[in-house]
C-alpha cells in the first residue's frame, strides 16, 4: 500500500488514499479507511514546525501502575511434561541399576551371575508371569512406595493432574520391573501394585505438603524436608 504524506497546516499530516470506505470522526481528528489505504488526520500542537519534526512536543506517557510485567515464560504442558519426567527418571534408574549391581547380593537378592544371565532373565520376565518376591520388608513396603511417590511427583510437580501422575507412576513402575530389574529377576507382584498405588497416595500427600510449605516461602528446615521427600519438585521448580 502506497502512502502519500503532506503537511496539513494546523491539522498535521494526512495520508491520502485513492478511495475512502469509512470515516471515523474522532475527538482529536479523523481516520479514513480504504480498501488498500489509510488516511489519518490528527491535530498537532501550535508550536509544531513542519520543517523540524523534532520540535513536536508529545505529552508524557502515563501509566496507571508501575508494577513489573509478569514473566513471559511458558510452562511445559501435555506430552512435554511426560517426556521431561521420563528422561529424568530413566537416567536416574540407569545409575540406580549400576549402584544396585555393586551392592551385596544378600541385600539385593540378585543372582551373582545376573549380568551373564541377563538375556535369559529377560526372556523369563516376558514369557512367565510375575512372582511373589521375598525381598526384605523395607524394600517392598518402604522403598517402593517412596520410589512410587517420586514417579508421581515427577509430573505432578510440573502441573499434571492426579490421574495423569498416577498413570505415569504405573508406567515407570512397569518399566523398572520389566526392563531394569528384569535382567536380574522376575517382575514382582508386590512391586507392580505397591509402587504405583501406595506411591501415588503418598505422593499426593507429599505434593500437598510441598505446596503448603512453598506458599509463603520456605525456611531452611522446610527446604530440607522437601529435598528429601519431594526432590523432583526441586529439580523442576526449585523452592519457589
Amino acid at each position: 500500500m502506497a502512502l502519500a504524506v503532506a503537511p496539513a497546516s494546523a491539522w498535521g499530516f494526512v495520508w491520502h488514499p485513492p478511495s475512502t470506505l469509512t470515516v471515523l470522526n474522532l475527538t482529536m481528528g479523523d481516520m479514513r479507511i480504504g480498501p488498500d489505504s489509510l488516511s489519518l488526520r490528527v491535530p498537532l500542537p501550535v508550536e509544531f514546525d513542519p520543517a523540524n519534526l523534532e520540535s513536536m512536543q508529545r505529552p508524557p506517557l502515563m501509566l496507571e501502575s508501575q508494577a513489573p510485567l509478569p514473566s513471559a515464560e511458558i510452562a511445559p504442558t501435555g506430552g512435554k511434561i511426560f517426556l521431561r519426567g521420563w528422561v529424568a527418571i530413566t537416567g536416574v534408574e540407569f545409575a540406580l541399576l549400576a549402584v544396585t549391581a555393586s551392592m551385596p547380593k544378600d541385600w539385593t537378592g540378585w543372582s551373582d551371575r545376573f549380568i551373564q544371565d541377563g538375556l535369559s532373565n529377560l526372556g523369563e520376565a516376558y514369557t512367565k508371569p510375575p512372582v511373589w518376591d521375598d525381598d526384605h520388608w523395607y524394600h517392598n513396603y518402604v522403598g517402593h512406595p517412596y520410589g512410587g511417590s517420586l514417579y508421581y511427583n515427577t509430573v505432578r510437580s510440573q502441573g499434571a493432574g492426579p490421574g495423569e501422575s498416577f498413570l505415569f507412576s504405573v508406567l515407570l513402575s512397569t518399566q523398572w520391573e520389566y526392563f531394569f530389574e528384569a535382567v536380574a529377576e522376575r517382575p514382582s507382584i508386590q512391586d507392580l501394585f505397591i509402587t504405583p498405588i501406595t506411591g501415588s497416595i503418598l505422593g499426593e500427600l507429599i505434593h500437598d505438603m510441598t505446596v503448603s510449605m512453598k506458599r509463603n516461602g520456605t525456611s531452611f528446615p522446610e527446604r530440607a524436608v522437601i529435598l528429601v521427600l519431594n526432590p523432583m519438585s526441586v529439580i523442576f521448580g526449585g523452592f519457589q
